[in-house]
This record gives structure tokens, sequence and C-alpha cells, in this order.
């Protein structure tokens, strides 16, 4: 899961809820299935986070600004774990039953309704901007 981080405003001090979650169905957690699907999602010149998993260490050679920090249990990353458990319990309540084949169309329906959470006031304007 690649989750944006939503940024801040300092000018008038307000917080732009504008990250974007990607998921994507992957077979195992090695160096050669990970970084194939962050190089596909990340650009270059962007800071990444990530924890001090082994898959991650050569990273920096592609995302020089990329920074391996202790997980903590999960405290180092709050806002990925806030969105893993989201996912966790949207499948549980949705999909009580998730079968392998089609888990990955799963994870977009989640990607899809998380990334348009905050556009819900706006989607009588949105559509009628596309129909005129």
């Amino acid at each position: 899961m690649v989750k944006e981080k939503d940024s801040y405003n300092g000018r008038n001090k307000t917080r732009q809820k504008n990250g974007r979650v990607y998921c994507q169905k992957i077979s195992d957690y090695t160096e050669d299935t990970l970084h194939p699907v962050i190089e596909t999602r990340v650009d270059q010149g962007v800071k990444i986070f990530t924890d001090k998993y082994p898959g991650y260490d050569k990273l920096k050679e592609k995302f020089p600004k990329a920074i391996q920090r202790k997980s903590n249990r999960g405290k180092g990353f709050p806002i990925l774990h806030q969105q893993i458990m989201n996912l966790k319990r949207w499948l549980k309540g949705i999909h009580y039953q998730c079968s392998d084949k089609h888990y990955q169309k799963y994870l977009d329906e989640y990607c899809f309704e998380a990334n348009r959470r905050n556009t819900e006031k706006y989607i009588f304007r949105n559509i009628m901007l596309r129909v005129v």
C-alpha cells in the first residue's frame, strides 16, 4: 500500500486532504517484487519513508531521497497503519469472504472510495460540469 502524504498549507494553516491511496496485491515481500511496484507509483524526486525492512535497502539507488526509519510496531507510520486498519475493517464489513481470484478488484474498489472520500459534497457539481 502506498499512501501519499497530505499537504499542509502554512500560509493559512489549513491541512489539505489530498493524499491518495494505492494498493496492489503482491505474491511476496522480496526486493524483486516490491521495487517494481514502487517504481510504477512513485516519482523519483519525492521523499519516501520506509521502515527498515531489508527489501527496501537498495531503494536509495533509484530514489535518492528515500529514508528508512524504525517502524516501532507501526507507531512510526501512523497514517499508513490507519489506512491498513481502514482497509481491513472495510473488507470485513463489506466483503465478509474475499476470494484470492478477485482480491485486486477489492483493493481497487477500496482505493477508489478512499481517494474520493473528500469529494462527496461536490459530486453533483462535478457531474454537471462533465455533462455540460
